[in-house]
């Protein structure tokens, strides 16, 4: 297990290293990922000016879904830049080389690429869900910590989606060869619509979010009844199940890929 993680932490570092070579260049990059996450939170702040509030839900209560949703996304496309970029891996032959190595495939792919610059978004969303969380008043958990920790579980949770949502991507781009639509429409569609309140959406993005992507089961339920809930044992129990969707579907999209490696054919580079 050490050992795995060192090499992780070897290819990652070789990465960084590249991309800190041309620091003017990364520093542009991160002020246009700072306006690029701060320019959804003013149309927020915008909706909520306009209408006070949407139903029982607040603009601090959707910034606390918005900056889970957007540190989650985030956080998976960093370390997971390589899934999403799985056709490069594929065409200029590196995942033969990474197969050809007695290492873990999963450990070389993710450790391939590491996109560092989501940092900056990263750094956004944790300042709006400790200013949202800080106008909150929770009724049913008084310890900070607890709280923290519950947060912290939901985030995990909802990091396991996204990264398996990548997985699932790379292994259709084994069948497409070329990078599809999969990738930049459906999972960043997924990503800008899941942290509105579910009572708003329509019945065919509900099913979408609970039966298809538990988006829902991972974020908006746990959170929901952290904000209004008064069972506490219920509060945790559905906080401890997101935890267990997103590590399945993470294992499930796990074998997804697995699946398709059969029919992967060296591009013969």
């Amino acid at each position: 297990m050490n050992k795995t993680i060192s090499t992780y932490w070897l290819y990652v570092k070789q990465d960084i290293k590249s991309q800190l070579k041309y620091p003017l260049d990364f520093s542009i990059q991160l002020i246009i990922w700072t306006i690029y996450t701060i320019i959804p939170y003013l149309g927020l702040n915008i909706l909520f000016y306009r209408f006070g509030q949407i139903g029982e839900w607040s603009l601090y209560h959707v910034g606390i879904l918005y900056s889970i949703i957007g540190l989650s996304y985030d956080f998976s496309r960093m370390i997971g830049r390589a899934y999403d970029d799985f056709h490069k891996l594929m065409r200029r032959g590196d995942l033969d080389i990474f197969l050809s190595r007695p290492q873990s495939l999963t450990i070389q792919i993710m450790g391939s690429q590491f996109f560092l610059r989501r940092l900056a978004g990263i750094i956004n969303y944790i300042v709006i869900f400790y200013i949202s969380l800080r106008r909150i008043d929770f009724i049913n958990i008084q310890n900070p910590m607890i709280l923290i920790c519950c947060y912290i579980v939901i985030i995990l949770a909802t990091i396991f989606i996204f990264l398996g949502l990548l997985i699932i991507y790379a292994a259709t781009c084994i069948f497409t060869i070329k990078k599809n639509s999969f990738s930049d429409i459906f999972i960043d569609t997924i990503a800008q619509i899941s942290y509105l309140p579910n009572e708003y959406m329509n019945s065919v993005m509900k099913y979408l979010l609970l039966s298809i992507v538990p988006l829902s089961i991972t974020t908006y339920y746990p959170v929901k009844s952290l904000f209004f809930g008064t069972n506490i044992s219920q509060v945790y129990l559905q906080v401890f199940f997101a935890l267990i969707v997103g590590i399945m579907f993470f294992l499930l999209s796990q074998i997804i890929f697995r699946f398709a490696l059969r029919y992967y054919k060296s591009c013969g580079n």
